[in-house]
């Protein structure tokens, strides 16, 4: 497995991979639903790509097996995006190896902590954030982050880098 930087020849593999994990998530929570402004069909827009975010995928034998970036929120924080990984390979331990990575990437950024928002009834994933040394706290509403505005279905996260 190879963990890369996202580029424009992979736009129409990992859109379609993210519109499977939607899929599947919407089939567990009515909440996810694909709206045009998920960035799916620009994923380079999205992450404002090259100076002001990035986009990392896993791939296996060239499939993509696992997705997630960063956005640059402000001067000291980069908001987590799209942290997926393929169903069959959740609990091989390839979520951390990628958030390593993500680390590492916001780094190169000059930012020095990261965010992210996680729906309050998604344990899996606050369990795994948690583990990796995410810190819950209270987020005011940002203008640039859509989720910041709904506390009352997020919870938010922090890591220091």
């Amino acid at each position: 497995m190879d963990i890369v930087k996202f580029s424009k020849k992979d736009q129409k593999e990992t859109s379609k991979f993210m519109d499977k994990i939607w899929d599947e998530m919407g089939e567990i929570d009515e909440g996810w639903k694909k709206k045009p402004k998920d960035g799916f069909s620009h994923l380079d827009k999205f992450f404002h790509m090259p100076t002001e975010g990035f986009l990392l995928l896993i791939k296996d034998k060239g499939k993509i097996i696992g997705t997630g970036g960063c956005v640059k929120l402000n001067s000291t924080d980069a908001l987590l995006k799209r942290f997926y990984i393929d169903k069959t390979y959740r609990g091989t331990g390839i979520a951390g190896d990628l958030l390593t990575a993500i680390v590492s990437a916001t780094k190169e950024l000059e930012l020095s902590r990261i965010v992210i928002d996680v729906s309050k009834d998604n344990v899996r994933a606050i369990r795994f954030y948690e583990k990796n040394g995410f810190v819950k706290y209270d987020q005011s509403p940002d203008e640039k982050w859509r989720e910041s505005k709904f506390p009352d279905v997020f919870d938010y996260f922090f890591l220091s880098i």
